[in-house]
């Protein structure tokens, strides 16, 4: 039973709620430490790429498959 005059606040979010929003907190978390080491390690990246383009893959002549 409601009081008159009293203020009406939302319902606070359920366990099922709270829940699936912290599920979800992990992976949003990783994927922005993955972005930003992508955007941090772009040129060194890069540069190894370059270098076995060029030179080929360290000890591949003596690789068994």
């Amino acid at each position: 039973m409601q009081r008159q005059g009293a203020a009406e606040f939302p319902e606070a979010p359920g366990p099922d709620a709270m829940n699936q929003s912290t599920v979800h907190l992990p992976d949003a978390v990783r994927r922005e430490l993955e972005r930003r080491w992508s955007l941090e390690h772009a040129d060194f990246v890069a540069a190894h790429n370059a270098t076995i383009e060029a030179e080929g893959l360290p000890l591949d002549a003596w690789r068994a498959f």
